[in-house]
């Protein structure tokens, strides 16, 4: 965990990747992704006043079941993302709880489901696998300005 104030970037060019079993997270911390985070790993994010924002032509890639949260009952978290979101492992959810999420970049489900269980605003596009048994996009607080939704079929 990586607490305290203050934000952090990865160059265009760069990787940061998150691994392991324990918690993970940035408390009122802000992360500029202008290159790739890649999340591994079980247990979940902990966001707590903090804020992600994934740059235009980043890359953002779940390669596991997870939660990112906002659990310290004070601001709310932010997840922003103008470029892609990708989750690419695991059979369950990625999920945005407590997170306010916005996107006007690409949201895509390669495996599992996404979930955003808090007020989440989208003016992008929306991808998921053709396997509709295993792979969907789920929200009741989803509200969407614009978007495209894109399913491949195999």
């Amino acid at each position: 965990m990586i607490n305290g104030s203050g934000g952090f970037e990865t160059p265009a060019n760069g990787f940061w990747r998150i691994v392991g079993s324990s918690g993970k997270g940035f408390s009122t911390r802000s992360a500029n992704i202008l290159g790739t985070l890649l999340i591994s790993g079980s247990g979940s994010v902990a966001l707590n006043d903090g804020s992600v924002t994934i740059a235009h032509g980043a890359l953002c890639d779940v390669a596991t079941d997870l939660t990112f949260y906002d659990g310290d009952g004070g601001a709310f978290a932010q997840f922003r993302n103008s470029g892609t979101v990708r989750k690419s492992a695991g059979a369950g959810s990625l999920r945005f709880n407590a997170v306010a999420f916005q996107s006007d970049g690409l949201v895509l489900a390669q495996t599992g489901r996404i979930a955003f269980e808090f007020t989440s605003t989208n003016s992008g596009m929306f991808a998921a696998s053709s396997d509709r048994k295993s792979t969907r996009l789920n929200s009741s607080h989803l509200v969407i300005s614009y978007a495209v939704f894109c399913l491949k079929k195999k």
